[in-house]
């Protein structure tokens, strides 16, 4: 039936999945310094403007973090999805 076929053809789109959530989440600081939106973004800015490196340093860490965030939730549906991948985790 078309469920095992929809079963297997989830497992190139998650993969591209999560490459999508963490660079959406980490892409959202330019959108908030080009829109003025106060937020990371926004702080991330001051932050280098005003030459404060740990607040530069804290807030690209936390980019990392969606970034891993959105890697990490795509392999857990991926497991979730295709079981023989955890053969190979």
């Amino acid at each position: 039936t078309w469920v095992h076929a929809l079963r297997l053809s989830l497992t190139p789109v998650l993969g591209v999945m999560g490459i999508v959530i963490g660079t959406v989440l980490s892409g959202s600081f330019a959108v908030e310094i080009v829109m003025s939106w106060p937020g990371l973004g926004d702080l991330m800015y001051q932050a280098l403007v005003a030459r404060d490196t740990y607040l530069a340093a804290g807030c690209a860490a936390a980019g990392a973090v969606f970034l891993a965030v959105g890697l990490v939730t795509a392999d857990v549906a991926l497991m979730a999805v295709d079981p023989r991948t955890l053969d190979t985790a």
